[in-house]
């Protein structure tokens, strides 16, 4: 072979060669940027479920109409959270405990969405009862005005039944805020 047919070999093969390495670098990068992106779309997950569960930490001691608009709001960016990481598929090739995370967030995520529709019935119930058996206007009472105001204005069989709203409105919170430390720990794990 003469040197001009080796040159022209040896300068073909590193291009080829260049070629080739910059075709993986730029196809890892782009991996790396979806993997990246689906990890951010987890951790606004994360953010999510925090603020849902400050919401819910405020719920008993805030008035029952900023309640509604706080946690709707809370509740509606959580389900777009949700929404968001449905696509997630890129992170079950990760490994089998990822695929398994997964499967059991969104099963938690039903439990979350149970035990939020349960606080939400509740609360409802307590303001129903505020209305009915106070006679007052619940959206602007806390759960401690209104307890607070069964204690000291109404007989003892009367605020029975508002005590026992209040304590089921109470475990259901706590259940909430239970199941959102539930949630939160699947992400992070």
């Amino acid at each position: 072979m003469k040197i001009r047919r080796k040159l022209l070999v040896l300068v073909f093969g590193l291009v080829l060669f260049f070629a080739i390495g910059a075709s993986v670098y730029v196809g890892g990068n782009r991996y790396l940027a979806r993997l990246n992106d689906q990890v951010q779309q987890l951790s606004d997950l994360t953010l999510s479920v925090n603020l849902l569960r400050a919401e819910v930490n405020r719920m008993d001691t805030r008035t029952f109409d900023s309640i509604d608009l706080g946690l709707n709001a809370a509740r509606d960016r959580l389900s777009e959270g949700f929404d968001a990481i449905g696509g997630l598929e890129r992170l079950r090739g990760l490994g089998e405990d990822v695929s398994a995370t997964l499967d059991t967030l969104f099963s938690v995520k039903d439990v979350v969405q149970r035990r939020i529709d349960e606080t939400v019935t509740v609360q409802k119930d307590f303001e129903a009862a505020i209305e009915t058996d106070m006679g007052l206007n619940p959206q602007r009472m806390t759960m401690q005005s209104a307890s607070d105001y069964a204690f000291a204005n109404m007989s003892p069989d009367s605020r029975h039944d508002v005590i026992i709203l209040r304590n089921r409105y109470s475990d259901s919170l706590l259940a909430l805020d239970q199941a959102l430390e539930m949630q939160d720990k699947v992400i992070r794990n």
